[in-house]
C-alpha cells in the first residue's frame, strides 16, 4: 500500500480494512450460491487481498485494469490463490463489458475511478459513447468514470447477482447520482448505501459511501440509506441508523436521501413547506458570470494596470468570493478596498480593432501568446482569443460555492463577477434588497443544504438551477428591518447562525408557524450543516 492513496487516472486506492469490510458485507447478503466474481479496478489489489481471505475455498475471479503494470504485479501475488480458470486482464473495462455482455459475475466488488467527464482520456470517452450506445444509458448523464462502471457492471450481473462498489458521495447528492438512482435502481430488488461519518481516505478530500445492490434479497426490498461510523465497520450492525427512500418521486429525492439524517417529524414538515412554498425563480432569473478561461492573465491588478498602462480598458471585477468580507452589500468604497489589495481590474478587448491595437494592448497580448494562454481551450475557440465576452453586472449575485453558509450580495458597486458567482436579476416586484433579505433565514438555509451538494473538505455548491428551485419566503424588510439584518452581519460569531435566528423572527410570523417548528427546522438545518462539514478543515 503507496504512503499515498491515490495514484495516477483518476483511481483512489483503497484501505484493507474498507475493502476487508465490503466484502465480507456482501458474503452475509449475497444470494448466489457459488460466486463467479469480477473486480474491474483492480489498483493494488486490495480487494482481491479481501477476497483471499473472506471466501471459504478458492474464489473464480476475473480482474481487470487498465494498468498493465498493475496486471502483472497481481499475476505475480495472486495467481495460485484463485482457481484456474480465474483470468487477469489489462485493458478499459468499459471494452470489456461492451465486448462481454453475455458474461454473468454473481459479484462485481470494488472502487471505479472517480474521473470527472471532462478529465476523460480521448480512449475512455470513446468507450463511453460505446457503454451508452451499447445500454441506451443516456451520455449526458455519463458525468463520472465511477457512473460509467455501475452501468457497465450492472449489465454483467447474474440474476442473483450483487455489486458493491465504493463510489463518490454524488451518488445521492448530484443530479446524475439521482438519475442513476431512478435508472439503474428499478432494476434491483435490494439497494443499500452507507455514508460513513469518518473519512474513507485520510490523504484526499473525496467523501466515499459504498453502493451495494442485489438482484434478489431476502432483506426487505428498497432502496435503503445507512449513516455509519466508517466503512470498515459494516458488519457491526449496531453502529447503523436505516433509512427507506423513494427513488422515484423527484419532487423529494434530494430531501430522502439524507432521511438517516433527521427524525420523521421533521421529514414532514420540510416536505409539508416545500410544497406550500413557491421557488426562488418567482422572484428573480440568474445570469453567469464571467468565464475569461485564464483568469491570471485577464484579470490584473491596480499596480500591473498602471505599469503596463492598460487603465483604459479595465473594468472592475470581483474575482474571488475570498476578497470579499461577509457582508450582504458591495459597496463602491468595498470595491475600491478590494482593487488595492487584489487583481480585481478585467481587460476588455470586445469589439476592439484586431487590426489597430494600442502599442500597450498588443504588447501585452504578444505576452499572453508567448505565455501559452492563447491556446488555452476557451481562449483558442473564440476570435480572437483576448476577447471575453462581457456579461453586464446584475442588481445581486450568489456564490455557487460556500463552507459555512451560502452568500446573497448586493452589488451596489455595480461590479463584474467572475463564474464563481452568478448574477441575480429580481421579477415581479421584488428587489435585490428584498430577495437577499428574505434568503437568511432557516428554512431557505436548511433547503440550500438539502438541495445542493458537497465535496469531501465541507464545500457546498448551488448549482443556477438548484438555485432558483429553492422553496423561498419573500419579505419586503421596512428600513428598520433591514438596518436591523445589516447589524446582525457586523456582529461577528457565526453569521449563517446569528442571521438565520435573525430571519426567522420575521419567517415565523409571515409562515404563521409556531416556536417549536422553527427550533424543529433549526435542528435540522444544523445537523446537515454538521454532517456536510464534517470532513472540512
Amino acid at each position: 500500500m503507496p504512503s499515498d492513496d491515490r495514484r495516477p487516472l483518476g483511481v483512489v486506492y483503497t484501505p484493507h480494512s474498507v475493502s476487508k469490510s465490503v466484502v465480507r458485507l456482501a458474503l452475509e447478503v449475497s444470494q448466489a450460491v457459488r460466486h463467479r466474481i469480477l473486480e474491474p479496478s483492480v489498483g493494488d489489489g486490495s480487494f482481491l487481498e479481501a477476497i483471499t481471505t473472506e471466501f471459504c475455498g478458492i474464489a473464480n475471479v476475473t480482474a481487470i485494469d487498465i494498468d498493465s503494470k498493475v496486471i502483472d504485479e497481481v499475476i505475480r501475488q495472486y495467481r495460485g490463490k484463485f482457481s484456474q480458470d480465474s483470468k487477469f486482464l489489462a485493458g478499459d473495462f468499459l471494452e470489456f463489458a461492451i465486448a462481454n455482455s453475455h458474461q454473468k459475475f454473481d459479484l462485481i466488488v470494488g472502487n471505479p475511478p472517480f474521473v470527472r467527464k471532462h478529465d476523460f482520456s480521448p480512449e475512455f470517452r470513446v468507450s463511453v459513447q460505446k457503454l451508452s450506445h451499447a445500454t441506451g444509458y443516456d451520455l449526458k448523464h455519463l458525468k463520472n468514470a465511477w457512473a460509467a462502471f455501475i452501468v457497465a457492471a450492472h449489465s454483467l450481473l447474474s440474476m442473483k447477482g450483487l455489486l458493491a462498489f465504493i463510489v463518490p458521495y454524488e451518488l445521492v447528492n448530484v443530479d446524475y447520482g439521482l438519475t442513476l438512482q431512478k435508472e439503474i435502481f428499478s432494476d434491483f430488488q435490494r439497494v443499500d448505501i452507507y455514508v460513513p461519518a469518518e473519512r474513507a481516505f485520510k490523504t484526499i478530500e473525496q467523501d466515499a459511501v459504498v453502493f451495494v445492490a442485489q438482484k434478489i434479497s431476502s432483506q426487505p426490498a428498497g432502496v435503503y440509506v445507512h449513516g455509519t461510523q466508517a466503512l470498515d465497520t459494516l458488519s457491526q450492525r449496531s453502529t447503523i441508523v436505516e433509512s427507506k427512500i423513494n427513488t422515484v418521486n423527484s419532487d423529494f429525492a434530494s430531501l430522502d436521501s439524507k432521511a438517516h439524517l433527521l427524525d420523521q417529524e421533521s421529514l414532514s414538515l420540510i416536505k409539508r413547506l416545500k410544497c406550500a412554498l413557491p421557488p426562488l425563480s418567482e422572484y428573480c432569473r440568474t445570469a453567469p458570470g464571467i468565464v475569461t478561461g485564464a483568469n491570471e492573465f485577464f484579470i490584473l491588478s491596480e499596480q500591473e494596470i498602471l505599469k503596463r498602462d492598460l487603465q483604459k480598458w479595465c473594468m472592475p471585477i470581483l474575482k474571488k468570493g475570498s476578497y470579499l468580507r461577509h457582508h450582504p452589500v458591495l459597496s463602491a468604497e468595498n470595491l475600491t478596498d478590494i482593487q488595492s489589495r487584489h487583481p480585481a481590474h478585467l481587460l476588455n478587448l470586445e469589439g476592439m480593432n484586431v487590426q489597430h491595437l494600442p502599442d500597450a494592448l498588443a504588447a501585452y497580448i504578444e505576452t499572453g501568446e508567448a505565455a501559452g494562454y492563447s491556446q488555452g481551450y476557451k481562449c483558442r475557440n473564440r476570435k480572437p482569443w483576448y476577447a471575453v465576452p462581457i456579461v453586464k453586472a446584475q442588481p445581486a449575485f450568489f456564490f455557487k460555492r460556500s463552507f459555512r453558509y451560502p452568500r446573497i450580495v448586493i452589488n451596489t458597486a455595480n461590479v463584474l463577477t467572475t463564474d464563481t458567482a452568478y448574477g441575480i436579476a429580481p421579477l415581479n416586484g421584488a428587489t435585490a434588497r428584498s430577495i437577499c433579505f428574505s434568503f437568511y433565514n432557516t428554512l431557505t438555509l436548511l433547503f440550500s443544504e438539502i438541495f445542493g451538494r458537497f465535496y469531501g473538505g465541507g464545500v457546498l455548491e448551488l448549482t443556477p438551477k438548484e438555485f432558483r428551485s429553492l422553496p423561498f419566503c419573500h419579505h419586503k424588510p421596512s428600513e428598520t428591518e433591514f438596518e436591523a439584518f445589516l447589524q446582525v452581519h457586523e456582529s461577528g460569531g457565526d453569521l449563517g447562525l446569528n442571521s438565520a435566528i435573525f430571519g426567522d423572527s420575521w419567517l415565523r410570523n409571515e409562515l404563521a408557524m409556531e416556536h417549536a417548528e422553527i427550533e424543529k427546522l433549526r435542528q435540522a438545518w444544523l445537523i446537515l450543516r454538521n454532517h456536510r462539514l464534517r470532513h472540512g478543515r
